[in-house]
């Protein structure tokens, strides 16, 4: 892996000036600006496309996981469109082309399950929500249900002892 970080950039400078010696500087410099703005008018609408999607399945009560790999897939095509050069424009398209993308996705998907099959990730939980470690670390006990707090309920019981927050009736 480190080796592609050194072969990468070195790959990208060689292209740069054997491609700009045939077409010319400018030529290069202007091809490199219409991918910059080509790539990232394909990553605003490819990704709007997949924030609705998201969303939909969220409303229909669906587990959005295919659309979470594919937001990250055209966030790293991003990062390639951003990185001046050929290779990394080509990465990058294909990366943001839907066959290509799923392939990729598939691709990852299926390395991240045997990374979680061979114990190499590991997700951790710390209680119920953000304030779920407040107190104590760790939480310890059944969950409580978190409800809104006015700040006039909290100024007017705030005499350092616990606040009591269980649901009043409002006016």
């Amino acid at each position: 892996m480190a080796l592609l970080f050194v072969l990468f950039p070195i790959v990208e400078i060689y292209l740069l000036i054997k491609v700009g010696a045939k077409i010319g500087l400018a030529n290069t410099f202007f091809y490199l600006l219409a991918m910059m703005v080509l790539g990232i008018g394909l990553i605003r609408t490819q990704g709007l496309f997949l924030m609705r999607n998201m969303q939909k399945q969220l409303t229909q009560g669906q587990l959005p996981a295919d659309s979470v790999v594919h937001s990250l897939l055209i966030f790293a095509s991003g990062a390639f469109f951003a990185f001046p050069g050929f290779l990394s424009d080509v990465v990058g398209l294909a990366l943001l082309l839907p066959g290509t993308r799923h392939l990729a996705a598939k691709v990852l998907k299926r390395k991240f399950q045997n990374m979680l099959r061979q114990g190499a990730v590991r997700f951790t939980s710390a209680g119920s929500g953000f304030a779920a470690g407040f107190g104590q670390w760790p939480p310890q006990g059944p969950a409580q249900p978190m409800r809104d707090v006015s700040p006039l309920e909290i100024d007017s019981q705030a005499n350092g002892d616990v606040i009591d927050v269980t649901p009043t009736k409002k006016d």
